[in-house]
């Protein structure tokens, strides 16, 4: 049975997302302080932190220890906490002083447009109703973008792989060719949609390059996979072939804007794989929480109600959750993990052109270069590092906390890339 799944510009359904509490005071991503009492030998202090996944960076001058990881700090130190050898521990929290670091603004003609990226109210929103990507741009230049160039991989209706903005990022590309054709076809990715262009330019156009706008992770390298054809439709073998090909090119970040309302065990079980796999390798598994009628809000979609997915619904430029022109609205659940701008966004379609689409479609690709970004930044994070540094980072909206209609919060490119005591995001 060939098992239809859509994708979600302005015509789908949505799902929720994880638990969270209040927002807790800016801490370091990368470190943790642990306070050992006086009579805990050294090898109790090492054999403790090597079951914790920390490593010793120096001692304070107070006593206590900074400790290096790739987890979530506060999850570390309520860890170590529970150890009968610890006096206390905690996050490294930074202080700020109130500087804010001075934005980037690309030189791209229709960058203007893009409120998604900087919000000055150009659209008839609100002011910094965005994810402050100048700043965040400064953040990365000013770091000198350590690492390599991360690899994101997209499943969708293929790319516009000669495309003036894009054409320069696109390094792996393919089709799953449909029920009797043998599978993965590389070098054969033509897209006859728009869609797959379109969230490709949303996570990775370039910049400055006097072309278009600019992509969120602009320096992100594209490994693309179509598994969608020219109307949109797409089976569950083609996408968990697509899936496993482009966790096996390297990415190191994986996009689906696209879901459907069964849970399919093929589907899962692809998943599951690329997430077992992302654990040692790194990939990280983003998709869009989908398009509903009024009143459907709450339905579950797949692949973005697996718990293994970060599930993103779709905000306007009021920060508001998202109205589509459709007449659907963003989805909204217990699945949805955060939010993304996704009403009128502005990116590149087929043909060195440039246009607006709806939908949670368009806010999964923003959350992916949020991610792509993070580990750009912090190349020694693990996959779950990414993911928790991004829900620690992101602009609260809704009811206090985690709700299922913003998840934790909308995601924020500048505070998801700061690291100093000195940076402050607006």
């Amino acid at each position: 049975m060939r098992i239809v799944i859509g994708l979600l510009v302005a015509a789908f359904l949505v799902a929720p997302a994880p638990a969270g509490a209040q927002a807790a005071p800016p801490y370091d991503a990368t470190s943790v302080i642990v306070k050992y009492r006086a009579d805990v030998p050294d090898t109790r202090r090492r054999d403790l932190e090597r079951r914790s996944g920390v490593s010793r960076l120096r001692a304070l001058r107070t006593g206590a220890d900074l400790l290096r990881t790739d987890q979530d700090p506060a999850q570390v130190a309520a860890g170590l906490s529970r150890d009968p050898a610890v006096e206390y521990a905690e996050p490294n929290y930074l202080i700020r002083i109130g500087s804010v670091p001075p934005p980037i603004f690309p030189a791209d003609p229709d960058f203007a447009d893009q409120y998604h990226l900087h919000n000055t109210g150009q659209t008839g929103g609100i002011a910094d109703a965005d994810i402050d990507a100048p700043e965040g741009y400064f953040t990365l230049a000013q770091a000198g973008i350590p690492g390599a160039p991360v690899k994101v991989g997209i499943v969708d209706t293929g790319i516009d792989i000669d495309h003036e903005d894009l054409a320069a990022n696109v390094i792996g590309c393919a089709r799953s060719t449909g029920l009797f054709n043998g599978g993965i076809v590389e070098g054969s990715c033509k897209d006859g949609n728009n869609h797959g262009t379109h969230v490709a330019g949303i996570v990775a156009a370039r910049v400055n390059n006097g072309q278009g706008g600019a992509g969120v992770a602009f320096n992100a390298r594209l490994i693309i996979c179509k598994a969608f054809d020219n109307n949109g439709s797409g089976s569950v073998a083609d996408v968990s072939d697509c899936l496993l090909w482009t966790w096996q090119q390297g990415a190191k970040v994986i996009n689906m804007s696209f879901g459907f309302g069964a849970d399919s065990a093929t589907l899962r079980q692809a998943i599951e794989n690329v997430f077992q796999l992302g654990l040692v390798q790194g990939a990280t598994l983003v998709a869009a929480a989908g398009n509903v009628l009024p009143g459907q809000q709450g339905t579950q979609v797949f692949p973005a109600a697996y718990s293994q997915v970060i599930a993103v619904s779709a905000t306007n430029d009021r920060d508001n959750l998202a109205t589509f022109g459709s007449g659907q609205v963003s989805n909204t659940g217990t699945f949805v993990d955060v939010a993304a701008p996704g009403d009128d966004v502005l990116s590149s379609i087929v043909g060195d052109a440039y246009d607006e689409f709806d939908g949670t479609s368009m806010a999964a690709p923003i959350a992916t270069g949020v991610i792509a970004a993070i580990r750009s930044r912090f190349p020694a994070f693990s996959a779950q590092g990414a993911f928790n540094r991004l829900i620690a980072t992101v602009d609260d909206l809704g009811i206090p906390g985690r709700d299922n209609a913003f998840g934790h919060g909308r995601v924020n490119l500048c505070n998801a890339l700061a690291t100093t005591a000195a940076q402050e995001c607006p």
